[in-house]
């Protein structure tokens, strides 16, 4: 049975990580075509902080010259020796998928299948073709498609509970890690600052009309980085996910009839303290910071008390389930 939690827990994860990487690289394709961003300058505000967000800096330097839009691109979406790659997360996925697969609706994975297989057929020269758009654009209406399928044939037990508890993790580490290299890109130029610009953080975290929405009234409005930390309404903040991370845990003691270890929901509870230091004035950086390692500390937790370590050791998970600390 640990084996199997594992599968479900890496499963929510590696979905909502290739959502997540074809996300921003589908906003910073297009950040890096405005302005003066179009004429190189990308390259520092866009390019190189998305490799930051979403990949390894180091392991990317060592095989790239430079951070552009051809090389993070290429990086970020069909990359055979990036895990982090959106088609190399979509690989895990089908992976795990098949690892439960006598558990999980047929309809579950026939459409995971269908997605990955569509992915891969995705090359260079098509993506040249028809556009980092597209291809960013197929894999979200895609894994959009398996969340709705998961949400209408999975039954509410414990296996849906660790899929959940896995999709939530790796949302919040996703928000912290964005935030985190947000405090740290500079622009000169307020028309076009990368991932330097609040408004195209909001936009990676797929929150910028739900901000404009709350922050109409300029006396009352919110920093985006407490809408995104905070907002206990908004999906894609991490209060919003250390809500759901919570419920689950709640869900899983009820499904086995026994009680979650108090250490796990102690380790979120941590990281809700963080998340609150994190949203105070100046302090973004050191506070994002903090708040990735109690994110780190919090799956720790999960692992050690759902998933005995000797079922679970993996290379490309332990570098999966750190990143929010590189």
């Amino acid at each position: 049975m640990p084996r199997v939690a594992h599968a479900f827990y890496r499963l929510g994860r590696e979905l909502e990580r290739s959502l997540a990487v074809a996300r921003l690289l589908e906003v910073s394709n297009a950040t890096s075509l405005e302005g003066r961003l179009a004429n190189g300058a990308g390259r520092r505000d866009v390019w190189e902080a998305a490799v930051a967000i979403a990949g390894d800096p180091a392991a990317f330097r060592a095989r790239h010259v430079r951070a552009e839009g051809r090389s993070v691109g290429w990086y970020l979406s069909l990359s055979g020796w990036n895990p982090d790659g959106a088609v190399a997360c979509l690989a895990r996925v089908r992976e795990r998928a098949g690892e439960v697969r006598s558990l999980l609706p047929a309809e579950v994975f026939e459409a995971v299948s269908a997605v990955e297989i569509a992915a891969r057929q995705w090359s260079p020269s098509r993506v040249a073709r028809d556009g980092l758009f597209a291809f960013c654009d197929e894999v979200r209406w895609g894994v959009a498609g398996i969340d709705g399928v998961i949400h209408r044939c999975m039954r509410r037990d414990e296996l849906w509970e660790l899929l959940r508890l896995g999709r939530y993790v790796e949302r919040a580490m996703q928000v912290t890690r964005l935030l985190g290299v947000h405090a740290t890109v500079r622009s000169d130029d307020d028309d076009a600052a990368g991932l330097g610009d609040w408004r195209v953080v909001l936009r990676v975290a797929s929150a910028y009309e739900a901000y404009l929405r709350v922050a109409l009234p300029e006396r009352d409005r919110p920093s985006a980085a407490a809408f995104l930390l905070l907002d206990p309404a908004l999906p894609g903040s991490v209060a919003f996910a250390l809500g759901e991370i919570f419920d689950a845990l709640d869900g899983l003691g009820r499904a086995s009839a026994s009680s979650v270890d108090a250490e796990a929901k102690a380790a979120v509870f941590s990281a809700s303290r963080a998340a609150a230091l994190a949203a105070q004035p100046s302090s973004l950086q050191r506070g994002a910071a903090q708040l990735a390692a109690r994110l780190d500390e919090m799956h720790d937790a999960f692992t050690s008390i759902l998933f005995p370590p000797t079922e679970v050791a993996d290379g490309i998970h332990t570098q999966a389930a750190r990143q929010a600390q590189n």
